[in-house]
């Protein structure tokens, strides 16, 4: 009798012990609560400086914002280069390591406690420029802005917080884009270039008249990125007597890129 009771409460402290052993197992932790886009063009995390009087002019297509996290785990992000240049770079993180971004960000850093202040402002003649982050999880897109109430600093702190994620960054140029043109006004206040199209192998003068955009690569990428790169994105080219702005969009790295043509990669 003895026997068969030690007998079954071994079977129930074993039964115990295992039930233990299952609940321990199933219990999430923070990173299996993460979801997010795997796209690469889907932006899973931005800080961006938006706004401004210009924000709906067309060499705004230009804009890289100041960090972007995408999807597939690529990472692109503006730092000061030397004498008053910038300077683009790239990574690429592990899935485990943007979960791990994702959850210090939303929990560590209480993101997902900051509401996006801007659109409650009220409208006035001039648009302020002011500075802007997002956050996707869960097909959650959470966005807060400086007129959130942050905490002193906070744009600036998650910026970093963003950059520190690379660990192997590296310079990047484009080698394709988007490439679209408007005719505009000659501006006497910022720079021209003038444009030989058939030297180039490509007319603005044309482009504008279709009013859509080319997929370009090789060569005429590197020479449109390094002119707007030197002497700024809303510079002007001259062709034939007229002037034309010219956007540059670059899928998985400027702001709303379209993505590029399905046989082309991301970044």
């Amino acid at each position: 009798m003895r026997y068969r009771a030690v007998t079954g409460l071994m079977l129930v402290l074993i039964s115990l012990l295992a039930a233990c052993q299952t609940a321990r197992e199933v219990t999430p932790s923070p990173q299996d609560l993460v979801q997010w886009n795997k796209d690469p063009y889907a932006v899973v995390f931005r800080a961006e400086i938006v706004g401004g009087d210009d924000e709906a002019a067309f060499y705004k297509l230009n804009d890289i914002p100041a960090c972007t996290i995408y999807g597939d785990g690529h990472m692109i992000w503006i730092i000061d280069g030397p004498n008053g240049t910038r300077q683009m770079l790239l990574d690429y993180l592990s899935a485990d390591d943007l979960s791990r971004f994702i959850v210090d960000l939303g929990l560590g850093r209480k993101f997902y406690t900051y509401t996006e202040g801007f659109p409650l402002q009220i409208p006035s003649a001039s648009k302020p420029v002011y500075e802007r982050m997002s956050l996707e999880n869960n097909g959650v897109k959470y966005v807060s802005d400086s007129f959130s109430n942050w905490p002193f600093d906070y744009y600036n702190d998650t910026l970093q917080f963003c950059m520190a994620q690379a660990k192997t960054p590296r310079t990047f140029a484009p080698d394709n884009a988007w490439l679209s043109a408007q005719q505009f006004d000659y501006d006497q206040r910022i720079p021209s270039i003038f444009w030989d199209p058939q030297a180039a192998g490509r007319s603005f003068v044309e482009l504008a008249a279709t009013k859509e955009r080319v997929w370009i690569e090789g060569a005429l990428v590197k020479i449109l990125w390094q002119a707007l790169e030197d002497r700024g994105r809303d510079t002007q080219f001259e062709e034939n007597g007229n002037y034309y702005r010219i956007a540059l969009q670059i899928p998985g790295v400027t702001r709303d890129a379209p993505p590029a043509p399905a046989a082309q990669p991301a970044p």
